[in-house]
């Protein structure tokens, strides 16, 4: 069935126009540097690349080993340079659209261009902070896990779950409810087995307990990883302790608890999902449903569509956070449904349904999709501000200028730009602390004065050069059960160090013997 050419060209036009906008936006990110989370994690690479160092037995973190190896590996191969990360960034991008464009491609080439493109913009639109996120890094298993559902040959049957369920975990070595999903995607399978009319419950069976075998095979290999390092205990007490305190933690940092706290999730859940994108997903739906030109099977995969980001909203509640990129898997999925809108139509059909999907793309994608203020600035000619107003930069030249072979650095921060400084000039930390929000909220718990003592004596025993103390734009946790105070680390650092270096919102603190 051919298009009329003036609809074709119109819509190949459009679709070629945001590609190359896409293009644009990719060429000016590799002038954009680490933030927020990606420094932090970048450095806790670099310390067990470059240091020797085990998570959760040398240092204390929340995050789980998958984060660590990718990162490790970018960072090794990049040297922990700012433009080593955004190329990976745009490469594991690359390698995401390739997937997407597999994964949609049922649907037409329209809808699987749209896909990749919309995705893209999606990313980009969030700017430098979202660069490399954990569920970023999700998505690349997980389409490579919904590719392998619906590519892979049905024989091997048993073989092709046990890969499916593998690229799970993966997933789920990232961040444990990526595998959400998983269930959805099976029961699909046993749907899409019975032809519509019927699940195949019985091969839906082995294929769950094909799936569930290689599901367990990242997660034994992380116990197993852990075990030999010496780090599961140091796990456990992580996983069982602060895990739990950090999920009654809302979004803007506030600790709430029973009914305050379910109301914050409901609110933020509905206000996550209710969005301008409800508008292009019920026209991408309603066009793909009721199309001529998609056969039984691709209909069905619309529901597949529909369940996947039903799983990958209720994500962000099970983080207890709304943060904007919690809700990144959820949009990608949406973005796809949305794709949906340029399901090829009848030639001779109504002429409303690809002037909707033009009318999508030019109206709704840019205010949906706004460029990021990291690619306006440098087309209108300005400079994009360098990380925390240049306060990371500062302390980076500071610490390589003063910092000698052997010597040790402490943050006292989270977010604030002193671990990024850090990262930039390899320094080494001095304690298993690496940010201090611990110590400031849920101070009645054992677990917490207990870590609040492991820090003062692990200071004592061998203390820093430095210690970097964020003073302003540091993220603090608020409400019951929280202080800004920490008594013992005040008098220390009176007592042993004295300022060397004094900046807008920081101060270094140099020991007063080791200084010498």
């Amino acid at each position: 069935m051919v298009l009329p050419p003036f609809r074709r060209i119109l819509l190949f036009g459009s679709l070629g126009l945001l590609s190359l906008y896409v293009l644009l936006v990719a060429s000016f990110s590799l002038q954009w540097r680490m933030l927020h989370d990606a420094p932090i994690l970048m450095y806790l690479a670099l310390l067990i690349d470059k240091f020797g160092y085990v998570p959760y037995r040398d240092f204390l973190d929340v995050n789980l080993p998958g984060s660590y190896l990718i990162y490790g590996l970018v960072g090794h191969l990049s040297g922990y340079s700012d433009l080593g990360f955004r190329i990976a960034d745009l490469l594991y991008l690359t390698a995401i659209s390739a997937l997407t464009w597999l994964w949609m491609r049922i649907f037409g080439r329209m809808v699987a261009w749209a896909s990749v493109i919309l995705g893209a913009m999606l990313y980009f639109s969030y700017g430098q902070a979202i660069s490399f996120q954990r569920e970023f890094l999700i998505l690349l298993p997980l389409l490579a896990a919904l590719v392998a559902t619906v590519r892979l040959p049905e024989q091997p049957f048993v073989r092709k779950y046990f890969i499916v369920g593998l690229l799970f975990g993966l997933a789920a070595a990232i961040k444990p409810h990526a595998a959400l999903a998983m269930p959805c995607v099976l029961i699909y399978h046993a749907w899409d087995a019975g032809q519509g009319r019927a699940i195949d419950w019985k091969r839906g069976l082995l294929a769950a307990v094909s799936s569930a075998a290689g599901l367990g095979v990242p997660v034994l290999a992380t116990i197993v990883y852990l075990w030999s390092v010496g780090a599961l205990a140091g796990f456990v007490e992580m996983a069982r302790n602060w895990w739990p305190l950090n999920f009654n933690i809302t979004t803007e940092l506030v600790i709430m608890n029973g009914r305050a706290f379910r109301e914050y999730l409901w609110n933020g859940y509905t206000a996550g999902i209710f969005t301008l994108w409800l508008i292009p997903m019920g026209l991408g739906l309603w066009l793909a449903l009721s199309s001529q030109t998609l056969n039984a099977a691709a209909k069905r995969r619309v529901g597949l569509l529909v369940c996947l980001a039903a799983c990958y909203s209720v994500y962000t509640l099970l983080a207890g956070k709304f943060f904007p990129y919690h809700w990144f898997i959820y949009l990608y999925f949406v973005t796809h449904i949305a794709a949906l809108c340029f399901v090829r139509q009848p030639a001779d059909g109504a002429w409303w349904k690809p002037a909707a999907s033009l009318l999508f793309l030019w109206v709704l994608v840019p205010v949906l999709l706004f460029p990021p203020t990291e690619f306006i600035a440098p087309a209108l000619d300005m400079e994009i501000p360098p990380p925390k107003n240049g306060r990371v930069d500062e302390i980076a030249a500071f610490l390589s200028t003063n910092l000698r072979e052997g010597e040790t650095v402490q943050p006292l921060d989270w977010t604030g730009g002193a671990v990024h400084a850090m990262l930039l000039a390899q320094a080494r930390l001095a304690t298993p602390v690496v940010y201090d929000v611990i110590f400031y909220q849920h101070i009645s718990s054992p677990y917490v004065q207990s870590w609040r003592q492991r820090f003062m004596q692990a200071l004592q025993a061998a203390p820093p050069r430095f210690i970097i103390e964020i003073e302003t734009n540091k993220p603090w946790v608020s409400g019951p059960d929280t202080t800004r105070q920490f008594p013992a680390l005040q008098a220390f650092i009176a007592a042993e160090y004295s300022i060397a270096l004094q900046g807008d919102g920081y101060a270094v603190w140099e020991h007063s013997e080791l200084g010498k």
